[in-house]
């Protein structure tokens, strides 16, 4: 038998479409619900219809049609299937899993764009009366430098730096020994300079000949002693810039007990120690010349 479709109530006699039964097979409009239904002969109101949809029905009921997001433009449907596409910005992993319907937004650890590796820290270093040290890239590394008398030791495990400094600036220093030019006997040389610091205590100073050696506290006072032509044996005037000498009658060690304070007296203050040496061997030599130093300043 054909189907039969009925498109309005009174031919429905005067059944509400929520309880019409009718035959079997029957294919009747509900005009409240907007729907054609299909009569198993059993069911009130009928059964859906597979593929849904009646004349009004949308495939897509209680659907968004537009996506609105604060500060940006509206994304809107343009068909009753069209497709929202989701992309991954900077920073953010998209995971889709068809069987459970869910879409995973995930953000991934690592620099650029938007988020940064270091977010929450500092870009600049800055020391008053010095450069300020930037970084250079969103992964730049802060050296740390240990300076004089500093010792640096860093701690991976537990993240840590640890910064000491040694007692009083006490470090005992044997300098490198300097040695004059040839000398010949009664010959001075007044171009030593020994490295130092900018103020000391002179423990001793040593020498491989006999020579009579001169400390000064700057090259201008060296200069002034040498060209006043001071002899051994005579005293310095007072404030010459004299801070020790020796005389040895051969090879030798003279120690100063108690120490003798030293400072370089430059208008700008440096570690040079000016040395003037005499040779007194008796012929033609070199002289050299140690200073046992403990450091009061860099």
């Amino acid at each position: 038998m054909a189907n039969t479709y009925r498109a309005f109530l009174t031919k429905m006699g005067g059944t509400d479409p929520a309880d019409y039964i009718g035959k079997a097979g029957e294919i009747f409009w509900n005009p409240t619900t907007g729907a054609l239904r299909l009569s198993d002969g059993v069911t009130p109101g009928g059964q859906d219809i597979a593929g849904g949809g009646g004349v009004s029905g949308e495939v897509n009921q209680n659907a968004f049609t537009t996506v609105s997001v604060s500060g940006q433009n509206d994304v809107e449907a343009d068909a009753k299937t069209d497709t929202l596409t989701f992309v991954a910005g900077n920073n953010v992993t998209l995971t889709t899993d068809a069987n459970s319907d869910s879409i995973t937004i995930a953000a991934s650890g690592g620099g650029g764009g938007g988020g940064d590796a270091n977010q929450n820290a500092f870009s600049n270093i800055a020391v008053a009366g010095q450069t300020t040290v930037a970084a250079d890239t969103t992964t730049d590394t802060l050296n740390i430098a240990a300076g004089d008398n500093i010792t640096i030791t860093t701690d991976d495990g537990t993240d840590t730096v640890t910064i000491s400094g040694d007692e009083g600036l006490a470090t005992r220093n044997d300098t490198t020994t300097e040695t004059s030019s040839s000398l010949a006997d009664a010959a001075t040389d007044s171009s030593i300079d020994i490295t130092g610091f900018k103020s000391y205590g002179l423990y001793s100073i040593t020498a491989n000949n006999a020579c009579w050696i001169r400390v000064y506290d700057s090259n201008a006072s060296r200069t002034a002693d040498i060209n006043a032509g001071r002899t051994q044996g005579v005293d310095p005037a007072p404030n010459a810039g004299v801070i020790a000498e020796a005389v040895f009658t051969q090879s030798g060690t003279v120690k100063f007990t108690p120490g003798v304070f030293g400072f370089n007296d430059e208008s700008t203050p440096t570690t040079n120690i000016p040395v003037a040496v005499t040779n007194n061997s008796g012929g033609t030599t070199t002289i050299d010349i140690t200073l046992r130093l403990i450091q009061l300043e860099g």
